[in-house]
């Protein structure tokens, strides 16, 4: 199957015409969304494919891997979200809203979404989320702290 570089992908979400944010705006960023008691955990990455800020230990293979989910619809489905070796299995793939989100488990009290937003072109956002807490609560309070940037 056909696999874009890292590069390719960047220069893909050039084109959506995304703002580009500096390192101070990263933390920034990172601090505004660890500050929302809906989420979990979150690591703020390149789009390069490194971890910039995080509430967790996320080894450098997978913040790579998931760096490159929005290669494609299949692809995401195919890879999953992957954290520490758990598959959060890809339920919503939505490129030109810049978001990918799924779940492990089956949705009950013990199940955690995870959720990988774009809303700049240099810097995703990977947010965790637990029962009882949905993506449908969770994304938007985040995009909110991401809108203000």
């Amino acid at each position: 199957f056909f696999l874009m570089s890292v590069a390719e992908v960047s220069e893909q979400l050039a084109g959506l015409n995304l703002k580009e944010i500096n390192e101070e705006q990263t933390k920034q960023v990172f601090d505004k969304v660890k500050a929302l008691k809906q989420v979990k955990d979150v690591v703020v990455l390149s789009s390069e494919g490194k971890s910039l800020h995080s509430t967790m230990d996320v080894n450098d293979a997978e913040i790579a891997d998931i760096s490159t989910l929005f290669t494609s619809h299949k692809y995401a489905l195919e890879h999953a979200i992957v954290i520490n070796g758990k598959r959060h299995e890809v339920h919503r793939y939505f490129a030109e809203e810049g978001l990918i989100y799924g779940r492990l488990g089956q949705g009950g009290n013990d199940s955690v979404g995870a959720a990988l937003i774009r809303n700049f072109s240099n810097v995703l956002v990977l947010v965790t989320y637990g029962f009882p807490n949905l993506s449908a609560r969770v994304i938007p309070l985040v995009r909110k702290e991401l809108a203000s940037f």
